[in-house]
């Protein structure tokens, strides 16, 4: 079963870029070290996980394998040809 500490719509694994994205209900927020332990659980090479609410993504879940931790960041989107 996959737990992230909230009621989950449904998440996928891209596993030729080693990407999962899970999709909640508005309202729900997953637990990051849940999230990330769920998705290393089924393929160990996850490096990001993209997390949706209400179908918009809303966060990035990034590993550091140099600190060996996930860090959530905000989605970055392109504005004008720039990052923001």
């Amino acid at each position: 079963m996959f737990s992230c500490g909230c009621e989950v719509e449904h998440m996928s694994i891209d596993f030729n870029s080693n990407t999962g994205s899970l999709h909640v209900s508005e309202g729900q927020t997953p637990n990051i070290q849940q999230t990330a332990q769920a998705f290393v659980a089924i393929d160990k090479t996850i490096k990001r996980i993209e997390v949706y609410v209400d179908g918009a993504l809303d966060t990035v879940l990034l590993y550091i394998p140099a600190h060996n931790s996930w860090v959530a960041t905000p989605p970055t989107q392109p504005v004008f040809g720039e990052i923001k």
